[in-house]
């Protein structure tokens, strides 16, 4: 069933006619969810995933749903977004594109995600799989596209993945090649995303027109997310059982997300906007309940040192497989 806006959203969105928006992980799940409500709302979606045949099915939905399909753009890019090389193309194509290049791209969504519970594997360019998908993909998409998201008014950037909840930060080390657990990786690429969402809000924080970025962890979320996790297909049958039961709807995870996306209390020029506070207003949880930091947690991201060291390491890692941010 397509998503629907809740009335919080409804009442709260900015007009989206007009505005250009591309959800990474956009064809089912979270991100379908977000993608079906920015084209209720009138903007023009790329979506972008691995599989064409669900990429299809997704561009439907969006069919289905859209607010004047006369003045929407609403199409499929396929995507793997374990490839950095992948990533520079398709974000250079994006920008590419002549609406984005006239008026910018207001609202990127990534949710693409990997939770990968057995030991530790490598995609086709040698990196580790988890620090692939989960960060590495999201600081290329993002980096190749600023000059884009500079050019639209009031662009948002939102993270879905695990906006505050602490992990390893560890520079000279970022894909635990030394020390791996399934636990450890995910905890890391959280802690890494949060450094990205950080050093860019900071970089834009002077713009009145943003763009502006958030991390959000949305909680458990009753998805089918869980049968790409590597766990035996029987122990991830009773896994999605236990999530039907737990977890939240999709469509009140994706909901939050299009507020972030959306909502003019998160514009980059509205009065107190968690962007211009400090970095504990840019990471968000269920609900858009603002996580309080663990303290230590909160030093290392305050670190200017520990974060720099990151982003050198970052810069180097994408480079080395040929996605260059230069």
């Amino acid at each position: 069933m397509p998503a629907t806006q809740s009335s919080t959203s409804s009442t709260t969105a900015l007009p989206l006619l007009g505005r250009n928006a591309v959800v990474v992980g956009g064809t089912r799940g979270i991100g379908g969810a977000v993608a079906e409500l920015l084209a209720a709302a009138g903007a023009s979606v790329l979506v972008a995933g691995s599989d064409p045949a669900t990429g299809a099915a997704a561009v439907e939905r969006l069919r289905a749903v859209a607010a004047d399909n006369q003045q929407q753009r609403l199409e499929f890019r396929q995507l793997d977004a374990s490839s950095m090389v992948a990533c520079k193309e398709f974000a250079d194509a994006v920008a590419a594109e002549p609406a984005v290049a006239k008026d910018g791209l207001h609202v990127l969504v990534m949710s693409a995600g990997h939770v990968n519970v057995g030991s530790r594997k490598e995609t086709r360019e040698g990196l580790e799989m988890t620090f692939a998908l989960n960060y590495l993909s999201k600081f290329v998409v993002t980096n190749r596209l600023l000059p884009s998201l500079r050019r639209a008014n009031d662009a948002r950037v939102v993270y879905v993945l695990a906006g505050g909840n602490g992990g390893a930060l560890e520079p000279d080390d970022l894909q635990l090649s030394k020390s791996f657990s399934f636990v450890k990786a995910a905890g890391a690429s959280g802690a890494l995303v949060d450094v990205l969402t950080k050093h860019l809000a900071d970089e834009h924080k002077a713009s009145a027109s943003g763009p502006s970025f958030y991390h959000v962890f949305p909680g458990v979320v009753n998805t089918s997310n869980v049968y790409s996790t590597g766990l035996p297909r029987p122990v991830a049958f009773v896994a999605s059982l236990a999530m039907g039961l737990l977890g939240r709807p999709v469509a009140q995870a994706a909901d939050d997300v299009f507020r972030l996306a959306s909502a003019a209390e998160f514009a980059a020029s509205a009065p107190g906007a968690p962007s211009e506070k400090d970095e504990h207003g840019l990471y968000f949880h269920a609900g858009l309940a603002q996580p309080k930091l663990d303290a230590a947690y909160a030093a290392k991201l305050a670190d200017d040192e520990l974060t720099g060291r990151v982003w050198a390491a970052s810069l180097e890692a994408a480079a080395a497989v040929g996605a260059p941010l230069a």
